[in-house]
């Protein structure tokens, strides 16, 4: 299998498990990845509501650890009697990793987390990109 075929592979399984979560009422949020504005991006995106999982995406510009989001994030997810809302994150391996040392520093709550795990299949770097091209801006990928 390609690379683009497995990558499609991976993003459909996100988004059904997603679906699933919301389905069964085990998340009220899902952190994940979206494509990025600008060509060979994707950005961190917090999905609220089970029409918008479609949103979600994986290719191997998914970079960003988004464990580094829960901290922050957990006293801004809560519901109007500021009870901690369940949270889905999508999670390949150094990102569950990171949710693991999370819950064993007590920064954050395994019973409030679900994690939408997958072998990752390599990242590219984008830096290294940059690099490689310079000044040159990136308009388009093929």
């Amino acid at each position: 299998m390609g690379l683009e075929a497995e990558n499609k592979e991976i993003e459909n399984s996100i988004r059904e498990l997603a679906k699933k979560l919301f389905d069964e009422n085990q998340v009220d949020v899902i952190i994940g990845y979206s494509k990025g504005t600008v060509p060979l991006s994707s950005t961190p995106i917090i999905i609220r509501k089970k029409e918008d999982v479609d949103k979600l995406i994986w290719n191997n510009l998914c970079y960003v650890n988004l464990a580094k989001y829960l901290v922050p994030l957990m006293p801004q997810l809560c519901d109007a009697e500021r009870k901690p809302l369940k949270i889905g994150i999508v999670a390949k391996g150094c990102v569950g990793r990171a949710v693991n040392h999370l819950v064993v520093e007590k920064q954050i709550n395994l019973e409030n987390t679900k994690m939408i795990g997958f072998n990752c299949n390599g990242i590219i770097n984008r830096s290294r990109i940059d690099l490689e091209i310079g000044e040159k801006e990136i308009l388009e990928v093929s």
